[in-house]
Order: structure tokens, then C-alpha cells, then sequence
């Protein structure tokens, strides 16, 4: 969305990228990608990169028989993963991943607030998960430097958040 944000006609690229697959891959590959509308951006498209490049690709079948999502009530979504991956890995992704997506909702609506400032909110609360969760993710950072890696380079989680604590045994 930040490059049809960038010029519109990126998104008739976009939408024809079947029909001209060259013109499509000048404008959204690489460091053609990063958008001057969505904030951090740069940072964002990297972390992609990177989950593109070093994870596996799975078979959607497969993991979605393990993973649910429920509406718990009209305000609340429950996300649930059955797994029997060691707790501290499964914990160090779940953390990583719950952050970054609330990291690049804020900034899509970052940039659709700048864009539409009349129209509706676009606030996302990033610090009400940080808030949250970040005892958790410290505790999972401060046991293991892979782990905190991980928060860092995948998640998006801010490195003063993640250093010890006499409360995380630091």
C-alpha cells in the first residue's frame, strides 16, 4: 500500500504484474520496495526479506490444522498454535511475530492517518502489547542471546527492552 501511496500508478503495476512481470519487479523488488509513505519502512521490508530468505516455506495445509483463530467476543481475537516445539523457542516466535505485525499495523495506519486526516483512526496501540508482553519476552531474551536475536531482527522489539533486569535476573 505505501507505494501506491508513493504514486498511484505503482498500483496498476502492481495489479498487471502477470501481464508485465519486468516493470513489476523495477518497482517492487529490493530497495525498489521501501516505500517514502510507510514509516520505517525500510526496517519493515528487511525483516521480510529475512523471514522470506531464512524461513521455511511450509505447506499452508499443514500449519493451519495446528493454529486457529476465534472470535472470543466483538472486541477480542484469540490466536491458538498447538505445538511441540521446545517452550522458550515457540515462545521467543510467538512474541517476535505478535509484535512485528502490530509494529507494521502502526505504521500503515501511521501512514493512512497522514494520508486521510479527516477520516477514520488508524491508531494501532503498540505499546499496550509492549506493555504486555515485554516481562515475557525479556525473561526469553535474557536466558538465551539466539532467542533475544530473534526479537530483535525478526520481531522489531526494542533493545532497551530486552536488556536484563534485576526483576529478569540481570
Amino acid at each position: 500500500m505505501g507505494k501506491w501511496l508513493d504514486d498511484l500508478n505503482n498500483f496498476d503495476v502492481w495489479k498487471l504484474h502477470q501481464d508485465n512481470w519486468k516493470n513489476y519487479q523495477k518497482i517492487y523488488q529490493g530497495k525498489n520496495l521501501v516505500s517514502t509513505s510507510l514509516p520505517s519502512s525500510s526496517e519493515i521490508q528487511n525483516v521480510l526479506k529475512n523471514i522470506n530468505d531464512d524461513f521455511m516455506h511450509t505447506n499452508p495445509l499443514y500449519y493451519k490444522r495446528h493454529s486457529q483463530v476465534v472470535d472470543l467476543d466483538k472486541d477480542t481475537v484469540g490466536m491458538f498454535v498447538n505445538f511441540i516445539d521446545d517452550e522458550q523457542d515457540h515462545r521467543a516466535h510467538v512474541y517476535a511475530f505478535l509484535y512485528l505485525t502490530l509494529f507494521i499495523l502502526k505504521q500503515v495506519g501511521k501512514m493512512l492517518s497522514d494520508k486521510y486526516e479527516d477520516k477514520e483512526n488508524f491508531a494501532v496501540d503498540l505499546d499496550r502489547l509492549h506493555n504486555h508482553f515485554v516481562k515475557k519476552a525479556r525473561q526469553v531474551a535474557v536466558k538465551n542471546e539466539e532467542y533475544k536475536k530473534l526479537l530483535l531482527e525478526i520481531g522489531l522489539w526494542p533493545n532497551q527492552s530486552l536488556q536484563p533486569t534485576a526483576e529478569s535476573g540481570g
